[in-house]
C-alpha cells in the first residue's frame, strides 16, 4: 500500500514516470487530471432542490423500494454503506449501519449528490459507469487523498430492454476491515438486476390494465402511456411522427409536485417529448405504495384530428360490397385478416396495439380458428421488430424427440450423418424478431423447463454446443387450452405459464362476434367471386339470417371454408340463395369434431329458427331504409348512397315495406 501511496504522490504532483498501478485505475487517474480534480479533496456536485426536482425524479426509482430491506439487511451484514446512483453517478440511494451513515453525510455520499469523475475523481463509482464494468477501489489508489481511508466496490446494473448501462450499485467501507470480494457485489447487481426486471414487467402490466380502463376504447384525444422511468409504453404513431420520436426516447415531467400515494390527483405540468416542452394533464397511476407509471393526456396541444377517431368498420348491412372509410384501413392495414367492430374484438385490437409497443411476453388465448397466429402477425408488423424476422412453430406439429433441435438447433457433428455446419434453431432464425409458439399448451413438460430458462436468461444452449448463445427475440404464444388447468394437473410447469401470462389476449369466438359474422364472410365472398370470375347475383336477405343463426365452431376458418365452398359449388348458378348455404352447413364433412359433438342442429329446427329471424331481420331493415330517409329529407338518391344500395334496390324495397305488416 506504501508503493501506491507513493505512485499517487509522483502522479499528482505532475511526474511523467508513469505509475506503476493497475491500467483501470491509471486511465481513471487520468481522467481525473484532465477534470482538473483537486488531489486533496473529493467534491460531489450537490444539486439546489430546484435542480433536484428537475433532474433527480426521485418517483422514477420508486421500482428499488421492494429490495429497500434486502439491501439494508446486507448493509448491515457486510457492515459496510451500500449506494445506488444512476447511470451519470447521481446517488439514488444509500443504507448500512449508523456510524458510516454519519460518515457518509460528511464525505457527502447522499442522494443527490453526483459522483461521477467529474467531481470526485478516481471511485469504484466513477470507473464502473465509465467503463462499464466491475471495479474495485482500495485507499489511496482513489485520486483524492479525502478519500484514501476507505474502500469502495462497484458493479452495475443494465436496463431490462437494451442492456444498457442503468445504474451502479457500489458497497463501502472502512479501509481498517477487509474489503468484501467484489464477486459479492457482482452477485448482489445481478440479482437486483432479476428482480428490477420481474418489478418492472409486473408494474407495466398493471398500467396497460389501468390504461385500457381509464381511457376506454374509443377516446379519440392523444395519450400516453410511461413507467415511472419515463419509458414510452403506449402512444400512438401520430405522436411519434409530431414530435419526432422513437419508443426508446423517454418522457420527462418537469416541474413534478409532490405527490401523496393517498391521495393521487391528476396534475397540470409541462413534459419534454423529443426536443419540444408542452403543457400536459398528468395521472399518476400508483400501486403497493409507490407510483409506477403516468397516463399523459396531450389533447390541449395536440389536434385529435389527426388521430384516427375509430376502428370501427363502416359497413352497410344491405350492400353486397362492404365500405371502408380510411380510419378502418388502419386496423385491417396487415397483408393478412384483421376486420371487426364488434366491441369484444375491438377490445382485442386495442390490447394487441398496446402490447407492439413493448416487448413483453404476448399469450393470445381462444378457441381454434379465431385469428392468433393473424394477431401474432399484426403484434410483431406494428412492433419495433417489424424489420425483423417474423416465425412461427407449430408445438402440436413437431415430433417430441425433435422439439430441442428445431427450437434451438444443433452443433455440426452432434449427429450421425448430420451436416457438417450444423443447424440454427427457431430462436437464432427469428433473432432480433419475433417467434411464434402456437399451441404452446402441447409443449413437452420436459422442454418446458429450458423454454423458461431462454425467456428469464435470454440464452440458448444448441445442442452439442459448449456455451450458450445469448439471443434477442420477442415470444408470442398461442394456446386454446386451459393453461391453469393444465397447470393443476400438472402437465404444463407454473412457473413457465406466470412467464408467459404476462400480457394475455382473449380472442372472442364469432359467435360473440355479432355482425362481424356478416361482415367477414361478405369480405371472403368478395375474396373468392373475383379468384373465380363469379359475379351472379347472390340472395343475402335469405343468406344472413342463415349466418347468424350458426354456432360457427371452427370460428373465423370455418366461415372462410363455407364462404369458399359456397362459391365454388355454384359458379353455373344464376342465384345463390340460402337453400345452397345450408347444403353446406348440413354437410357432416363442414363440422369440426367439436361442432359434431356439441353444435348438431336439425334441419328442421334451423330452418324454423331461420324463419324467426328473417322476420327480425325483415323488421330491423325497414327501420333502417325509413331511417335513412327521414335523415335525408325524403331524398331518395342520398338514402340510397347512404344505406350504400343501387337508387332501384331502395324502391323495390319499399314497396315490399308498405305491402308488409311488420310491426
Amino acid at each position: 500500500m506504501t508503493d501506491i501511496v507513493r505512485e499517487w504522490e509522483e502522479f499528482t504532483l505532475g511526474n511523467k514516470l508513469l505509475p506503476k498501478v493497475r491500467s483501470d485505475i491509471l486511465k481513471s487517474w487520468e481522467r481525473s487530471k484532465k477534470y482538473n480534480i483537486d488531489r486533496e479533496k473529493h467534491c460531489p456536485l450537490l444539486l439546489s432542490p430546484k435542480e433536484e426536482n428537475l433532474k433527480l425524479d426521485l418517483d422514477s426509482f420508486s421500482f428499488l423500494q421492494p429490495l429497500f430491506p434486502l439491501l439494508r439487511m446486507q448493509a448491515i451484514d457486510f457492515d459496510c454503506l451500500i449506494a445506488i446512483t444512476n447511470s451519470e453517478g447521481v446517488v439514488t440511494f444509500v443504507d448500512g449501519p449508523g456510524r458510516l451513515l454519519e460518515k457518509a453525510n460528511i464525505c457527502n455520499l447522499v442522494i443527490g449528490a453526483n459522483w461521477s469523475e467529474k467531481y470526485c475523481g478516481c471511485s469504484a463509482i466513477g470507473i464502473a459507469i465509465e467503463e462499464k464494468k466491475p471495479i474495485s477501489v482500495i485507499g489511496p489508489e482513489h485520486y483524492c487523498a479525502s478519500l484514501h481511508d476507505i474502500w469502495c466496490t462497484s458493479a452495475i446494473i443494465h436496463k431490462p430492454e437494451s442492456k444498457d448501462l442503468f445504474m451502479a450499485l457500489t458497497m463501502i467501507g472502512d479501509l481498517a476491515y477487509k474489503p468484501i470480494p467484489i464477486s459479492v457485489v457482482i452477485t448482489n447487481s445481478s440479482l437486483i438486476e432479476s428482480k428490477l426486471t420481474t418489478i418492472l414487467y409486473t408494474d407495466r402490466v398493471f398500467l396497460y390494465n389501468r390504461f385500457i380502463e381509464k381511457n376506454g376504447l374509443y377516446n379519440t384525444s392523444p395519450f400516453l402511456l410511461i413507467d415511472s422511468l419515463g419509458t414510452i409504453l403506449h402512444c400512438s404513431k401520430e405522436i411519434l411522427s409530431e414530435f419526432q420520436l422513437t419508443k426508446s426516447d423517454c418522457v420527462i415531467i418537469r416541474n413534478k409536485p409532490k405527490i401523496s400515494y393517498d391521495q393521487l390527483q391528476m396534475f397540470e405540468s409541462d413534459i419534454i417529448l423529443g426536443k419540444t416542452v408542452i403543457p400536459a394533464l398528468i395521472e399518476p397511476i400508483g400501486r403497493e405504495k409507490r407510483i409506477i407509471g403516468y397516463i399523459i393526456e396531450l389533447s390541449h396541444c395536440f389536434s385529435s384530428a389527426s388521430v384516427s377517431s375509430t376502428n370501427i368498420l363502416a359497413f352497410s348491412c344491405f350492400s353486397s360490397k362492404p365500405q371502408k372509410t380510411s380510419s378502418e384501413m388502419q386496423v385491417s392495414i396487415s397483408s393478412d385478416l384483421i376486420i371487426g367492430k364488434s366491441s369484444a374484438f375491438v377490445a382485442a385490437i386495442e390490447e394487441a396495439k398496446i402490447a407492439a409497443q413493448n416487448d413483453l411476453p404476448v399469450l393470445l388465448l381462444g378457441e381454434t380458428g379465431t385469428g392468433k397466429e393473424i394477431f401474432a402477425k399484426f403484434i410483431h408488423q406494428n412492433s419495433k421488430r417489424s424489420k425483423e424476422t417474423f416465425l412461427a412453430m407449430n408445438c402440436a406439429a413437431i415430433p417430441k424427440e425433435l422439439v430441442v433441435s428445431e427450437l434451438f438447433g444443433f452443433e455440426g457433428g452432434t449427429f450421425t450423418g448430420s451436416s457438417k455446419e450444423g443447424r440454427k434453431g427457431k430462436f437464432l432464425l427469428a433473432n432480433y424478431g419475433t417467434i411464434f409458439l402456437d399451441e404452446i399448451g402441447e409443449l413437452p413438460l420436459e422442454i418446458q423447463g429450458t423454454l423458461l430458462r431462454v425467456l428469464e436468461e435470454y440464452q440458448i444452449l444448441p445442442i452439442g454446443a459448449k456455451s450458450p448463445i445469448p439471443v434477442d427475440v420477442r415470444v408470442i404464444a398461442a394456446t386454446n387450452r386451459d393453461l391453469q388447468l393444465q397447470c393443476m394437473k400438472g402437465t404444463f410447469r407454473k412457473d413457465l405459464f406466470y412467464r408467459l401470462n404476462i400480457f394475455p389476449i382473449y380472442l372472442p369466438p364469432l359467435r360473440d362476434r355479432g355482425k362481424d359474422i356478416e361482415l367477414l364472410f361478405i369480405y371472403f365472398v368478395q375474396q373468392i367471386s373475383a379468384k373465380l370470375k363469379f359475379s351472379q347475383s347472390i340472395d343475402w336477405d335469405s343468406i344472413l339470417p342463415v349466418l347468424y343463426k350458426y354456432s360457427w365452431p371452427g370460428n373465423v376458418r370455418e366461415l372462410k371454408n363455407v364462404a369458399f365452398r359456397l362459391i365454388a359449388k355454384n359458379l353455373q348458378k344464376k342465384e345463390i340463395k340460402s337453400e345452397d348455404l345450408l347444403s353446406i352447413l348440413h354437410n357432416p364433412s363442414n363440422e369440426t369434431e367439436q361442432g359434431q359433438l356439441h353444435h348438431k342442429l336439425n334441419s328442421n329446427e334451423l330452418e324454423q329458427s331461420i324463419d324467426r329471424e328473417s322476420f327480425h331481420f325483415e323488421k330491423t331493415k325497414k327501420e333502417l331504409f325509413f331511417s335513412a330517409l327521414e335523415k335525408t329529407g325524403g331524398n331518395a338518391s342520398l338514402a340510397a348512397k347512404l344505406l350504400g344500395v343501387h337508387r332501384s334496390t331502395l324502391y323495390r324495397n319499399l314497396k315490399k315495406f308498405s305491402s308488409q305488416n311488420l310491426k
